[in-house]
């Protein structure tokens, strides 16, 4: 074979670990938010997590990055949701659209179906934080 191991989900050496992640500084517009759903206080692992990074410009959203955990064994990028943003004015007309593709697309392949408004909410819910705050 060629030495991969198919249960891996990174392309780190054996043996070796991450001690930190480094991310670019905020470009001008952006605003970011996290959302996590648990399913007690104090859990550890979150059933459903998002984070959301959005560039505006005049309350247009320009760039989007929609990134879901606690649905599948790596972190997602939505695209799809992020296409549904980009150019859109940041209403609650656009934020319950893009979450629903995120449901859709997602639910029926890489989780069970109870996730699926979970999905939903947090998604509409990071999206409504980061455009509440302050651009950087």
């Amino acid at each position: 074979g060629d030495g991969k191991d198919p249960m891996r989900d990174h392309t780190l050496p054996v043996g070796t670990f991450l001690r930190a992640v480094w991310l670019p500084p905020a470009v001008p517009n952006e605003v970011s938010a996290y959302v996590r759903v648990i399913s007690r206080a104090r859990a550890e692992w979150p059933l459903v997590e998002v984070l959301v990074r959005l560039m505006r410009e005049a309350g247009q959203i320009k760039a989007a990055r929609v990134t879901m955990g606690g649905v599948a064994n790596i972190p997602l990028r939505l695209k799809a949701v992020e296409a549904e943003l980009e150019g859109k004015m940041a209403t609650e007309e656009v934020f319950q659209k893009a979450a629903s593709i995120a449901a859709n697309n997602v639910s029926n392949e890489l989780i069970t179906r109870y996730k699926a408004p979970m999905i939903i909410t947090a998604i509409e819910d990071a999206l409504r934080r980061a455009t509440e705050t302050r651009p950087v």
